[in-house]
């Protein structure tokens, strides 16, 4: 009890401190924004390289909070389940991130997936994680290949599970750290090398538990990686 008591007002701190630092963040890309915009004139090359930095840098800090925010809160909102397409999802995600798929030249081969039952938003969010990380740990000579398959299996208790595989053919991933990626803030590479809050795929378990469902990994360094999701293809209650 007293363990998740202490877990539950980290989570509290996690949440309020993010909360609070969202408007200075706020207030500091758009000051950055103006001096750019409004003085750049009056600036040198080098103050204007300094200006993007701290763009950057807010940004990042951005994304951080938001992750924070995300994940502190995951546990505390009740979700209603809901029947989701997820071919439907998946081509939400391609729209999401068209920019880096054109960008990279990143090539998408996708089975069909059936429906299934979830909460959409996270189900959505999941997904958009582990297509995300798979077009972002690509390496740099080679484009992404992303490649989403799906099977129905039954457990020993004859409940049917949708496994869905996310394969690519990226920067891989060392076996020894297969199951350390999934800690909260773990990061494999420095933030100059990939950006990241180190929370994407804490998250994705958190979400794939929460629909009484797993996630692994596997792979291979220099040789690609492959999510495993499983998840039931029905969900017993009717808010998760």
């Amino acid at each position: 009890q007293e363990l998740q008591r202490s877990n539950d007002d980290l989570l509290h701190f996690a949440g309020v401190v993010s909360h609070d630092l969202k408007e200075p963040v706020r207030k500091i890309k758009t000051f950055n924004s103006i001096l750019k915009n409004e003085y750049k004139a009056d600036f040198s090359e080098n103050a204007k390289k300094f200006l993007q930095k701290v763009d950057q840098s807010a940004q990042r800090m951005q994304n951080i909070i938001e992750g924070i925010l995300a994940y502190s809160t995951l546990d505390k909102r009740s979700q209603p389940v809901e029947k989701i397409n997820l071919d439907l999802v998946i081509e939400n995600i391609k729209t999401d991130l068209e920019l880096i798929i054109n960008e990279k030249g990143a090539i998408l081969v996708i089975s069909e997936l059936p429906e299934i039952e979830g909460a959409p938003i996270l189900i959505h969010q999941l997904f958009y994680n582990l297509v995300h990380n798979a077009l972002k740990f690509s390496k740099a000579d080679e484009p992404p290949r992303v490649i989403i398959t799906s099977n129905i299996v039954s457990n020993q208790e004859g409940i049917e599970l949708l496994e869905i595989k996310i394969k690519d053919n990226g920067i891989g991933l060392d076996p020894v750290f297969a199951e350390k990626i999934f800690d909260a803030f773990e990061r494999l590479h420095s933030k100059d090398e990939f950006e990241g809050n180190g929370l994407g795929l804490a998250m994705c378990r958190k979400i794939a538990e929460r629909h009484n469902g797993s996630i692994t990994a596997s792979g291979e360094k220099d040789n690609g990686a492959e999510f495993t999701v499983i998840l039931p293809v029905k969900q017993a209650e009717y808010y998760i």
